[in-house]
């Protein structure tokens, strides 16, 4: 099978010879790792600017070997990957001259050429991009590079990772290495604590057991701790205490790790404003939209009194828990419900959080609705709370935000 598109292809025939050629060439890939599954009025015109330049080029179909691990490696693979997976110098340099790889670093290329912040629709798009950073450092580092600080936090599956992160790695040498294609170079820290991926043949020394385990070679990442340290320095309030909420609760930290993680970070640039943001992390927050309508009712001293509140009926019957909440007069609670887009687009989902909503009143649960839009205004949502709770004839509305004690 070969690749060939005419000079005299109209634009509908060129789009429709690209979709061919795109399973000739790629015929094992799943995700398509050239094309993907986008709708045509979104990515025609990279589709016509890649048969441009596959004109009277000639291709036969990659090696699985090849598509596979570019696929896992979400679509980076190393010049030396490629030769070894079975494709010719000279057909990676066609390759690159057609537009159909680009490269992104010295022996470093992408097999998607459209580029990173145009593939939204691609599934799992927000994921895609962390790893992508997170591989791109590996693939640029070499075999004694160890991902550093967000890009670690990846591969730990924290949530509250920023959608962007730079490309971090830590090398034994940084001074001797400039940046390329963005990739930041640090000294290596706790080297001999890293954690190795597994290697795809599942030979020992592999240990985890998450959606990575078939990621192929022997990549590491800083272990939790310190790779949080590393990360929060970095980030922005909201974002470093989301994350800190992930790792507490899926207790990949505990509450007795907070010394260490003052010691880790103390001395680092941003150590100052980031110490104080260890004390605000609590576990029970379950997403970050969780965490940032908490900061901001603390912010707004309007503080929940609780988190995580189980409901039960009289007879002993479960109903739901509560995200947050407070007790307000007459023995009732106010509570506040942080809707994200599954709610609105799942006609399932709705309907029953509709009947959950109506158990809830019943036990005498007054519901305050947010979205995310509304957390998107600093200050809207606390101001809310406060008019809720004053209404609800709660005089004092909460501690505050010193008086909010750190989980135990």
């Amino acid at each position: 099978m070969i690749l060939v598109i005419d000079d005299d292809d109209d634009t509908r025939s060129c789009v429709g010879n690209a979709e061919t050629n795109r399973a000739r060439l790629y015929p094992q890939a799943v995700p398509d790792p050239i094309f993907p599954q986008t709708p045509v009025d979104n990515s025609t015109y990279q589709i016509l600017r890649i048969c441009q330049s596959c004109r009277m080029h000639k291709f036969e179909p990659l090696p699985a070997k090849v598509t596979h691990l570019a696929d896992a490696q979400e679509g980076l693979i190393t010049h030396s990957q490629a030769i070894s997976g079975g494709v010719s110098a000279s057909k990676i340099t066609r390759l690159l001259q057609a537009g159909i790889w680009i490269r992104l670093a010295h022996g470093v290329y992408d097999t998607n050429p459209i580029p990173v912040q145009e593939r939204a629709d691609q599934p799992k798009y927000h994921q895609h991009r962390r790893l992508r950073a997170a591989m791109l450092g590996l693939l640029v580092g070499g075999p004694t590079a160890v991902a550093y600080g967000q890009c670690a936090l990846v591969f730990h599956q924290l949530m509250g990772i920023p959608i962007a992160i730079p490309s971090e790695v830590m090398v034994p040498n940084p001074h001797h290495r400039k940046s390329v294609a963005g990739v930041r170079f640090h000294l290596t820290e706790w080297a001999e604590h890293t954690t190795n991926l597994p290697a795809d043949n599942g030979s020992e020394g592999s240990g985890r057991t998450d959606n990575v385990a078939n990621w192929y070679g022997p990549w590491r990442y800083a272990p939790v701790k310190l790779a949080m340290a590393q990360a929060v320095v970095a980030m922005d309030r909201v974002s470093a205490v989301a994350v800190l909420d992930s790792a507490f609760q899926k207790q990949l930290l505990q509450p007795s790790d907070i010394p260490m993680l003052q010691k880790l970070i103390s001395g680092r640039p941003g150590a100052t404003r980031a110490l104080p943001w260890l004390h605000l992390a609590d576990g029970r927050s379950e997403s970050p939209l969780e965490t940032k309508a908490r900061l901001d009712c603390l912010d707004g001293g309007v503080a929940p009194d609780f988190l995580q509140r189980e409901i039960w009926t009289a007879d002993g019957q479960f109903i739901a828990r509560i995200d947050m909440g407070w007790d307000i007069p007459g023995n009732r609670i106010l509570a506040l419900e942080v809707d994200g887009v599954s709610i609105h687009s799942d006609p399932a989902a709705l309907f029953r959080d509709r009947e959950r909503s109506n158990e809830l009143q019943t036990q005498g649960v007054v519901i305050l609705r947010v979205t995310a839009k509304d957390l998107r205004t600093p200050g809207l949502v606390a101001a809310t709370v406060r008019r809720a709770l004053l209404s609800h004839g709660r005089t004092s509305p909460a501690q505050s935000p010193s008086e909010v004690p750190f989980p135990t």
